[in-house]
């Protein structure tokens, strides 16, 4: 075999070398994104309804998710004149009060009481085992506890009369009261927010606005358009300097937004509309996600029905799954 025999040879077995290594281009992985109902208008769906809609809350329906601070894989509800704990690790949930009318905004304490308002307008707690159930208030209209520091203490609004409104400050343990603040107008802590650590909560005001613990607007860190009509909702966030809030107004119904009290700087988390929205928010703890209640509207005729549940997701919103409860 001469020389030129031999270059030809190796030439060929290297050609089959490298066809060898070559591989099909690899295909980047395929990522699912959640699938979300696209905002619809009601509107045209309405138009020959002439004394519609009428709105109903399908059942069973979950309200007023509030986490346990000392145990955030678990969290209380209310669902059908009962309170509810669930454990989303085992998957189980107890029956803590029933025949029950809750009205507002759970909230959880660390001491192990879970407080909220009646129907009658006074406020409750409830230890979280379901083993003691008491009235703390006698006002005429009473609304909105929230628990304090290490949840001896909480806040709520007593708002009748309505010229002299205040936000009280109650020792759960003594029963005494200590009056809190008075900001202008009157204030539910449904929709308020007090931050421990900065003796400082967030409240809405054509928008939202800071004030001190004795009721001294500070700053408004975000300022309304005429078509905010309403704020039902207001969470500091662990960092101590971000709110999450909840807007409703026309066609944007309970949407969550963040701003933060230092720079104003407005963030939406979640858009809602008229088919899909968000109300009453509860944020874990260690402030890695958030529960909301989220409602999902669908017309039928004349009625427009609505199915509440609870939901989970990160504290921007994203990975949003719904916690499967059933009666």
């Amino acid at each position: 075999m001469n020389n030129w025999q031999i270059l030809w040879v190796l030439c060929a077995i290297w050609a089959i070398f490298l066809s060898s290594c070559i591989h099909e281009p690899i295909e980047p992985p395929v990522v699912t994104l959640p699938y979300e109902e696209p905002c619809v208008d009601y509107d045209s769906l309405l138009m020959n309804c002439e004394i519609g809609p009428f709105y109903n809350d399908l059942s069973p329906s979950y309200f007023f998710p509030t986490i346990n601070p000392n145990n955030p894989n678990e969290f209380a509800y209310y669902s059908n004149k009962k309170v509810f704990k669930y454990d989303r690790t085992s998957k189980t949930r107890t029956l803590l009060a029933d025949n029950i009318r809750v009205i507002g905004r759970m909230d959880w304490g660390a001491r192990g009481w879970i407080a909220f308002s009646t129907i009658s307008w006074k406020v409750w707690i409830l230890k979280d085992d379901g083993s003691e159930l008491m009235q703390i208030t006698f006002g005429s209209r009473d609304l909105g506890p929230k628990f304090l520091d290490e949840g001896d203490w909480l806040v709520y609004s007593e708002t009748e009369p309505i010229e002299n409104s205040q936000i009280v400050k109650l020792d759960i343990n003594a029963i005494g009261v200590d009056s809190f603040c008075r900001i202008e107008g009157w204030c539910s802590w449904d929709y308020c927010s007090y931050n421990v650590n900065s003796e400082r909560f967030a409240a809405p005001r054509n928008g939202v606005a800071i004030y001190d613990k004795d009721g001294v607007e500070l700053k408004r860190t975000f300022i309304a358009g005429t078509d905010v009509a309403d704020i039902p909702d207001i969470e500091w966030l662990p960092d101590n300097e971000n709110i999450l809030f909840i807007t409703r107004y026309g066609n944007n119904q309970g949407t969550i937004y963040k701003v933060n009290s230092v720079t104003d700087e407005l963030t939406m988390i979640k858009e809602g509309c008229e088919n899909r929205f968000y109300n009453d928010l509860a944020i874990s703890p260690d402030g890695t996600f958030m529960l909301a209640q989220k409602g999902t509207a669908v017309v039928d005729g004349c009625d427009i029905n609505t199915t509440w549940q609870i939901v989970k997701m990160d504290l921007d919103g994203n990975n949003e799954e719904v916690i499967q409860l059933t009666e």
